[in-house]
């Protein structure tokens, strides 16, 4: 490291440094608070999004069951048409967020299973049932995305801490991973006699 650029090894570093120090943190998707206690599972030191826990288990539980099961092209084809369908409906973003726990639980899962479905009906070459079902779940996926903009940006709508200055509960604990990290990364620039490369109106007289 010169005393004015960072190398890339150094950067590859601290980037892997900071994804690491994430880590317990990178897959909840939600704030940790008591709010959404209930849509965060805790896997030791892990705290991982419930919907997506649901999703790929249905993914690959749905997908290695239905290759064990060797199912005919008809079989699977009345599968996927009805799984995508119900999928599909049931996941539509304001009645999906009306919905219980459980049931977000169920259709996280049969949404895996259709995912699921369609890459065996590719393996078994019905291209043109696979390719149609991965246009319909492509679609539903980017209206999904969009429809869901609005409610996740209500989603802390009430909450009392909306009103406090700093960094709320929810996010306390990723917030204390970010600043320990950047600790981390101004303790290898002063290390290193890392001076940055300033504006000429910035520097010192002296520099």
């Amino acid at each position: 490291m010169t005393r004015s650029r960072i190398g890339a090894l150094q950067q590859l570093r601290w980037n892997l440094a900071g994804w690491a120090r994430n880590v317990p943190y990178r897959w909840a998707h939600k704030p940790l608070c008591d709010r959404f206690h209930a849509d965060v599972v805790r896997l030791g030191g892990l705290h991982i999004c419930r919907s997506c826990l649901g999703a790929w288990a249905g993914l690959i539980l749905g997908g290695a069951t239905l290759a064990w099961m060797d199912l005919s092209a008809t079989t699977l084809g009345w599968m996927l048409a009805t799984a995508l369908p119900l999928a599909v409906a049931g996941s539509f973003p304001p009645l999906h967020a009306r919905r219980g726990r459980p049931a977000r639980d169920l259709l996280r899962v049969l949404g895996g299973c259709t995912v699921a479905l369609t890459a065996v009906a590719a393996l078994q070459g019905q291209v043109v049932l696979a390719l149609t079902a991965a246009v319909l779940l492509t679609g539903f996926g980017i209206a999904w995305r969009r429809r869901r903009a609005p409610l996740r940006a209500d989603r802390c709508a009430g909450c009392p801490e909306l009103e406090q200055q700093g960094v709320c509960s929810g996010f306390a604990r990723q917030a204390d991973v970010a600043r320990a990290h950047e600790r981390s990364m101004e303790a290898d620039l002063l290390r290193g006699g890392f001076a940055p490369d300033l504006p000429h109106e910035l520097r010192r007289p002296d520099a």
